[in-house]
């Protein structure tokens, strides 16, 4: 009797932890693995992107950087729960610039496409990097990724590139 009893409960506790992980497990949305203007669409907590270093001769392992002054811009968002995103992004250069400028820009997919709905942006002068992040309260149910502009200026030179994160869900 004590062994049925001891197993009865074992079960128990066993249906009732397999509830909770179901309960507090991501939700899942509509159109994931579509892509949609060249962002996959993903239940993931955060996704990012970057313009790295390019490599000039793989053989040798040279790199040549990006630009003059720009070497690599990064964007990312991270589903923080609760309706939160943070988006983050970071401008990278090989060497001082006179103005280094990151722009995110988190946008929605919605039935015309994507849309921004925030936007941050941060500016450093005679430095060499400059990084800017920022939490936002979102609509649920909805795509969101982070496009970011990225620029360095030095004297007339002006270099820039963008990044573009996958797309994910806030159920």
């Amino acid at each position: 009797m004590k062994k049925t009893k001891n197993l009865f409960l074992l079960v128990l506790a066993i249906m009732f932890f397999a509830n909770l992980t179901v309960i507090s497990g991501k939700a899942q949305g509509p159109l994931d693995g579509e892509i949609v203007d060249g962002s996959l669409l993903t239940s993931d907590e955060s996704a990012f992107d970057e313009k790295p270093l390019i490599l000039q001769n793989s053989l040798e392992g040279d790199i040549i950087p990006f630009g003059t002054y720009l070497s690599n811009g990064i964007s990312g968002i991270t589903d923080k729960g609760g309706g939160v995103v943070y988006v983050s992004g970071h401008t990278n250069c090989n060497r001082t610039s006179d103005k280094v400028q990151v722009y995110l820009y988190l946008e929605r997919l919605g039935n015309s496409g994507w849309g921004t709905v925030k936007t941050h942006s941060n500016i450093a002068y005679n430095a060499y990097k400059v990084s800017a992040g920022v939490s936002f309260y979102v609509s649920k149910g909805y795509y969101y990724r982070v496009r970011g502009s990225h620029i360095a200026k030095k004297g007339s030179t002006v270099e820039s590139c963008t990044t573009c994160t996958s797309a994910i869900y806030i159920g």
